[in-house]
């Protein structure tokens, strides 16, 4: 497997171009824990029709759709470590 390093200014970029596939990312959680998961950016298709109130974007989160537990999560993209997309992992620095 390749291993790069990508700066946590070009992580948003690098995951937009990648936009309807697969890819893993590990990040920390809010009570400190470290969580892998597989998701998607860019599902519409569980969307329930409810908008949020605030642009996750602003705010540095990303909403992903969780491939395991079949819903929206939302990453906050200053604690993602790693990411492995098309086959390339790429660690996060800043």
């Amino acid at each position: 497997m390749n291993m790069k390093t990508i700066t946590r200014d070009n992580l948003f970029n690098l995951i937009c171009k990648n936009k309807s596939n697969i890819f893993s990312v590990v990040f920390l959680k809010k009570d400190g824990s470290i969580r892998k998961m597989i998701c998607r950016f860019g599902v519409k298709k569980h969307l329930k029709g409810g908008s949020l109130k605030f642009d996750p974007i602003k705010r540095g989160l990303l909403v992903v759709f969780d491939m395991q537990k079949e819903s929206y999560r939302m990453i906050n993209l200053k604690t993602i470590t790693n990411i492995n997309m098309k086959g390339v992992e790429y660690n996060v620095q800043d």
